[in-house]
């Protein structure tokens, strides 16, 4: 049983909801930073989570008890990323080195301008993953890259680290390309046709769209001096491609209950070590409407507490609501699209849905209606809580052995699929002659 996750879904929150709304992030028009921008332009989805998966898979090193910053390190093995203890030169050097070839994958040429292109990308991914946690791998991204020893990796400096990473990334996403090229899928997929027809005109609207006159320009802010519009524009048509042929290959894989089943039984005794067995219990997707009661006052204890009057209210509200449902067609997405409009919790965007709850996550009353025996999909009710009044749909439940399984093994699927691709296409760097301009991540 493989332990990297497939995707890295954020925590569930429980419907404990806070009094007050956070109020939604505004958009402004000024230039974005260097992480808004790449981020926006190119969203990092399934397939980055299976290279990251197959490279990172050993996680962690150990964390040096000092804390130390590391120094540019001497050069090492020139047939690997320790070739230069730093790849980082002038933003001159870095435009002339552009068109120089760094690798081959059989006719397929690397240049330092792609090189450029998929370095800043494994970075301002890795920092939107990480987030606030970037210290906590011992990454400073106000320092420069090439003076930080990588926790990640021993031996390597944060630089040295990304760099490995891109050129596996690179190789992974060219492979995948190139194999559904010599199945004709480039030639069958409608979706890619349309979107490499209309890429270049898309792109450079969005670079309009930031305060950009050219993709030249954008590009040489969020991914430094020395790339180019055509090494990039290649990246996005590479990057979908593979995309697209990656949900195809996992779309003819998709195991079947049977499939499932086997997989959890032959794992049991893994299961069994984390509690898990075929008894465990039920998960269950539930969506709802919160109505919150409005007014109030604050008691001694800096409480606040509503009176009978406010509370009828909110009744009165979330029943209006549900007879609004019940007029219609009593559909689950006719449900969402209330909860989408009325709902007091904070996942009103997502149609109140929470998926995969466990018994006893939620508060009593809440979960009592969610676990009663005689749930049905398809249920509806009113349920209050010390939240307020929730409008209810039951959308289903699954055994968590099951779903635990499906998940499991549907990653083990999918962390094969990028190096299998891999394997008929070898790679060869000059590792001597890769550059790398500078962009500021602070």
């Amino acid at each position: 049983m493989n332990e990297n996750e497939f995707e890295q879904v954020p925590e569930q929150v429980p419907a404990e909801v806070p009094e007050q709304t956070a109020e939604p992030v505004k958009k402004n028009t000024d230039r974005r930073s260097f992480g808004e921008i790449a981020i926006a332009v190119i969203a990092m989805v399934l397939i980055v989570a299976a290279v990251a998966a197959m490279i990172m898979g050993g996680g962690l090193a150990d964390v040096p008890g000092d804390g130390t910053v590391a120094t540019v390190p001497a050069d090492g093995n020139a047939e690997d990323v320790t070739c230069k203890g730093t790849y980082t030169v002038e933003d001159a050097a870095a435009i002339a080195a552009a068109g120089q070839v760094i690798g081959t994958m059989g006719d397929l040429e690397m240049t330092n301008a792609d090189l450029q292109i998929y370095y800043w990308m494994q970075v301002v991914t890795f920092l939107n993953e990480a987030g606030y946690y970037a210290s906590y791998y011992g990454l400073d991204y106000t320092q420069p890259l090439d003076t930080q020893a990588c926790l990640l990796a021993e031996g390597l400096t944060w630089q040295q680290y990304f760099l490995d990473v891109s050129l596996e990334t690179w190789h992974a996403y060219k492979a995948l390309a190139e194999e559904a090229k010599s199945v004709g899928f480039d030639k069958q997929s409608e979706d890619y046709q349309t979107y490499a027809a209309a890429l270049q005109s898309d792109v450079r609207a969005s670079a309009e769209s930031y305060g950009y006159n050219s993709i030249s320009a954008m590009l040489e802010e969020i991914v430094g001096p020395g790339s180019t519009e055509d090494a990039y524009i290649d990246y996005m048509k590479t990057y979908y491609l593979g995309y697209l042929y990656f949900n195809h290959l996992m779309e003819e894989q998709m195991p079947t209950d049977a499939d499932i089943e086997a997989y959890f039984d032959e794992n049991a005794a893994v299961y069994a070590e984390s509690g898990l067995d075929k008894e465990t219990g039920n998960y269950i997707d539930v969506r709802h409407i919160l109505i919150m009661p409005t007014g109030g006052t604050t008691n001694e204890a800096g409480e606040t507490v509503y009176s009978d009057e406010e509370w009828e209210a909110a009744r009165v509200e979330a029943q209006r609501i549900l007879d609004l449902w019940l007029a219609g067609d009593q559909s689950e997405e006719s449900f969402g699209e209330l909860a989408m409009e009325y709902t007091h919790d904070g996942n009103g965007a997502d149609g109140g849905l929470y998926t995969d709850v466990e018994e006893g996550y939620m508060v009593p009353a809440f979960n009592d209606w969610c676990f009663d025996a005689a749930r049905q999909v398809g249920d509806y009710g009113l349920v209050q809580t010390e939240y307020g009044y929730h409008v209810m749909y039951f959308s289903g439940s699954r055994p968590i052995w099951y779903a635990t399984a499906k998940s499991d093994l549907e990653t083990e699927l999918a962390n094969a699929i990028a190096p299998a691709a891999m394997e008929k296409f070898e790679v060869s760097f000059d590792y001597k002659a890769m550059v790398l301009g500078e962009v500021s991540l602070a």
